[in-house]
């Protein structure tokens, strides 16, 4: 997409998770399918019918882990993360009623090239209007170069130098620094359940570098 007032291009992506449970991991196949396709800035904004922590939902029942965790992947392997929000937390109510059961089921989801991009996207949790899904307001803005060299957030990434030094090693192989538990991810607020996204990329670059190395220093690599 391009719009006139925004010279870049960017993707842009209406989702929907499929309700079906069994069936679901079809719509993440084709998610991850559609990460090989696109290029540079993405946006993917819909209901994606799956919570990304048991906070998600304003009830006690328990939700399966495993389809949890099937989201989280899914997002990593696309490299997608949440956009902070405002407004109510919970995006999708069963019943109009105080007692309803509600969830957060509509994300706004970029990669890191959008963040690179653009030098602010807000969402905002609507209005019901008549549906049982919020609305999502979505709104971004690119200003000069000047104004996103000096206001822009610094890219969060893995330096090649981290690999040889030996507190690094160790801070890396420690599993509980990385919050990857469940119950560790129920305590997230939003920007932290970014920073947790970002976390799992960066340990995976790391895993990857390591295996690079050990290839260099067996010689396998040419």
């Amino acid at each position: 997409m391009k719009l006139e007032n925004i010279p870049i291009t960017w993707h842009f992506c209406e989702f929907y998770g499929e309700p079906n449970v069994y069936k679901r991991r079809l719509t993440w196949d084709m998610l991850e399918h559609l990460r090989i396709v696109y290029e540079g800035p993405w946006l993917v904004i819909g209901d994606f019918n799956e919570i990304l922590s048991q906070n998600d939902k304003n009830k006690s029942g328990y939700r399966n882990e495993t389809q949890i965790e099937d989201f989280r992947s899914t997002l990593e392997l696309c490299a997608l993360h949440p956009l902070h929000y405002k407004g109510e937390r919970y995006t999708w109510a069963k019943s109009a009623d105080n007692e309803s059961i509600k969830e957060r089921l509509d994300w706004a989801m970029v990669n890191e090239a959008w963040e690179d991009s653009f030098s602010y996207t807000s969402l905002t949790h609507l209005d019901y209007y008549h549906s049982d899904h919020r609305a999502l307001l979505v709104k971004i803005k690119n200003e000069t170069d000047q104004q996103k060299g000096s206001n822009k957030r610094k890219r969060f990434g893995f330096e090649n130098i981290w690999i040889g030094d030996e507190e690094c090693k160790s801070l890396f192989n420690e599993d509980h620094i990385w919050c990857t538990s469940n119950d560790a991810i129920e305590t997230l607020g939003c920007p932290d359940l970014l920073r947790f996204f970002q976390v799992r990329a960066l340990r995976m670059r790391w895993q990857e570098c390591q295996i690079l190395s050990s290839h260099q220093g067996n010689g396998i690599m040419k």
